[in-house]
């Protein structure tokens, strides 16, 4: 995939739902900008203006506008680009996931068995 998005000048996502868009996160990490609508997953991937842009569902007027702004301004979109790389090293590398997903478990775990409980007794398991 880093071949293709390096002969792309911006990622584009113009979706009505999301979770964590792989479709924006990879772009990024290839040092390009993102254009994406102001759904849940893709509002909390792009930093706008920084990394990309975010533009309201169903207004394909904007949209336009924007990939002509991206055309005309080369030297911004290079910096948006570097910007979101660094963007997703920082925040979405595989360490950093991890952590965030194993404290949702611990959360969760915590919820059910008590928060000062780390581990489940042995007849935890057989509850349900």
């Amino acid at each position: 995939m880093p071949t293709f998005y390096q002969q792309i000048d911006v990622g584009l996502l113009t979706s009505f739902g999301e979770g964590l868009p792989r479709a924006l996160l990879e772009p990024m990490a290839c040092g390009r900008p993102v254009i994406c609508t102001n759904v849940k997953g893709s509002r909390e991937a792009v930093l706008e203006g920084k990394t990309g842009f975010i533009l309201p569902l169903g207004d394909p007027q904007r949209l336009a506008d924007k990939m002509l702004w991206c055309i005309e301004h080369r030297q911004q979109l290079e910096q948006l680009g570097a910007n979101a790389r660094q963007h997703v090293v920082k925040h979405y590398s595989e360490q950093d996931v991890l952590e965030r997903l194993a404290a949702v478990y611990l959360r969760c775990y915590q919820q059910r068995y008590g928060a000062g409980r780390t581990t489940a007794s042995p007849e935890a398991g057989s509850q349900r």
